[in-house]
C-alpha cells in the first residue's frame, strides 16, 4: 500500500518532463501549475489517500518510521504546492489556497476535526488526513513540516523530505532542536561532556556536594512505589577515592530495578518461606539420625 500511495501524485503531475522549470525528481514544484480549482481538487483527493497512509502506520505495533517519513512527506509536498507556488501570480495563488481549504473543509468529518480562523494549513492539513491526534504529537509534526519548507536542499530538489527527516535523526530530533540549531542528542552529549569535566576537576571538594544538593532539589520522586530508594553516582578519582552523589530518580531507579527483575528467573520467596523450608529440613534431618551432635572442638 505505501508504495502505491508513494507513487500517487496530483492529476496534473503528468506534464511532460520537458515543460517542467525544474528537473530535479524530488523538486516539489516541478510540475507547472496550470488550473488552479484542479490544482486544489487534486490536493485534497491526495490528501484522502494518505489516510490510508496514517491508518497503516498507526496499526503497526511499533511505529515504523518509514511509514511515518512517508506520511509526512505527502503532507508535506501538498503544502509546499498550496504555499509557495513561484509561477503564480498572488491572486492565483491566493485562489487556489482558498479553494484548496473550502473543498478540505468540506470533506472533513464534522464534529471529529476542528478548524478555526486560526488554525493553520499545516495543523488544518494534519487534522484532516488523521482526525484527534494527541496535542504533543501534532506540534511535533507541524514543527517539522515548518523546519522542511525554510530548507532550501529540500525545496531545491536536492533531498527527498524522508531522507532529510531520516539523517537528521527523525521526527523527535527536528520538532525539539533549539533556536541555536541543537539537537537534544547534541545538548545532552555537551551535558554529559560538561559534568564529566567538573567531577574531573572539583572531584573531593564542596563544588560536587552543591551540585549534588542541586541535582537533589531538581528530581522528583513522586512515586509512592519507590520513595525509599535513591540510586548513586559513584565518582573516583586517580587514587581511586570515592565521591558521591545520591540521586531520587524515577526513571534511574526503574531501570536499575528493571534490570535486577530481569536476572530473576524464579518468583521470588519471602524469608520466612526460606526459614520455614530451612526448619522443616533440619527436623526431617532429626527424625532421621536422631539428635545432632555437637561439634568437637
Amino acid at each position: 500500500m505505501l508504495d502505491t500511495i508513494a507513487k500517487t501524485t496530483f492529476a496534473l503531475a503528468q506534464i511532460p518532463a520537458e515543460v517542467t522549470f525544474e528537473k530535479a525528481p524530488n523538486y516539489p514544484l516541478r510540475n507547472k501549475i496550470e488550473d488552479t480549482k484542479q490544482e486544489a481538487k487534486s490536493a485534497v483527493a491526495y490528501l484522502q489517500e494518505l489516510q490510508v497512509v496514517y491508518s497503516e502506520y498507526e496499526s503497526l505495533q511499533q511505529k515504523a518510521n518509514v511509514a511515518l517519513y512517508r506520511f509526512l512527506e505527502g503532507v508535506f509536498k501538498v503544502m509546499v504546492r498550496m504555499q509557495h507556488w513561484k509561477d503564480a501570480d498572488k491572486k492565483e495563488a491566493k485562489r487556489m489556497r482558498e479553494t484548496f481549504e473550502v473543498i478540505m473543509d468540506e470533506r472533513r468529518e464534522q464534529g471529529l476535526v476542528a478548524f478555526t480562523a486560526a488554525t493553520s494549513l499545516e495543523t488544518k492539513i494534519l487534522r484532516f488526513v488523521c482526525g484527534k491526534i494527541s496535542t504533543a504529537r501534532e506540534k511535533a509534526w507541524v514543527r517539522v513540516l515548518k523546519v522542511a519548507l525554510n530548507n532550501k536542499d529540500i525545496q531545491n530538489g536536492d533531498i527527498s523530505f524522508s531522507a532529510w527527516l531520516a539523517s537528521e535523526g527523525g521526527v523527535y530530533e527536528v520538532a525539539h532542536t533549539n533556536g541555536k540549531g541543537n539537537k537534544p542528542s547534541e545538548e545532552v552529549k555537551e551535558q554529559i561532556e560538561e559534568a564529566q569535566k567538573l567531577i574531573a576537576e572539583w572531584h573531593g571538594s564542596e563544588v560536587l556536594e552543591e551540585v549534588n544538593d542541586k541535582v537533589l532539589r531538581s528530581l522528583k520522586n513522586d512515586d509512592k512505589r519507590f520513595e525509599n530508594f535513591t540510586v548513586t553516582l559513584n565518582c573516583y578519582d586517580g587514587n581511586n577515592a570515592k565521591q558521591v552523589i545520591e540521586l531520587r530518580d524515577v526513571v534511574s531507579i526503574q531501570r536499575i530495578l528493571q534490570l535486577m527483575g530481569k536476572q530473576i528467573s524464579e518468583p521470588v520467596r519471602t524469608r520466612q518461606d526460606v526459614q520455614a523450608e530451612r526448619d522443616e529440613a533440619l527436623e526431617q534431618f532429626i527424625e532421621v539420625g536422631g539428635t545432632l551432635e555437637q561439634p568437637r572442638v
